[in-house]
């Protein structure tokens, strides 16, 4: 699980089979959940804003913009990560 700390534009997280995406839009009372996506395959993914807000982090997942929770994602370490395999999209 990564912190509120690690999350920051442009870093890797590794998302789990299992983990639940949602794309959220905001209002003036809070927000809702537009849709959501409980991913089959696990996903690195790139966080597209440093900020956190309700416990959810903003990824790029597949071409498009996505927030997921903090605790349902994990930090990659090592400045020679390579991702390899199979895309999840």
């Amino acid at each position: 699980m990564i912190t509120p700390d690690y999350v920051e534009k442009g870093r890797l997280v590794y998302i789990p089979s299992g983990s639940t995406l949602i794309v959220r839009d905001d209002d003036a009372t809070g927000f809702y959940i537009e849709r959501y996506v409980k991913i089959e395959k696990p996903a690195n993914c790139i966080i597209m804003s440093s900020e956190v807000k309700n416990n959810l982090c903003e990824i790029l997942y597949c071409g498009k913009l996505w927030h997921v929770k903090v605790s349902e994602a994990y930090a990659v370490y090592g400045e020679d990560y390579k991702i390899k395999g199979e895309s999840a999209c």
